[in-house]
């Protein structure tokens, strides 16, 4: 079972990879295709409407060009 706190990491994640995709003016379809999944599911992850797989996760956040820490912090 899901705690509370697993939810607010998430959100911390999510957050972070907004903030470094706008600060690098890097697209969606970028990410996407760095991770090899669908723009929208992307899009899904980043709104919060979805999850990814934790490898899935890498993928992306090697398209943004910075590491797993960058983005837990």
């Amino acid at each position: 079972m899901n705690e509370p706190e697993d939810y607010d990491q998430l959100n911390i994640i999510r957050a972070n990879l907004n903030r470094i995709k706008k600060e690098k003016k890097i697209s969606l379809r970028t990410i996407a295709a760095a991770a090899d999944i669908e723009h929208v599911q992307v899009d899904k992850f980043l709104k919060g409407t979805s999850d990814v797989t934790t490898m899935t996760l890498i993928k992306m956040v090697r398209g943004l060009g910075v590491t797993l820490a960058d983005v837990i912090k």
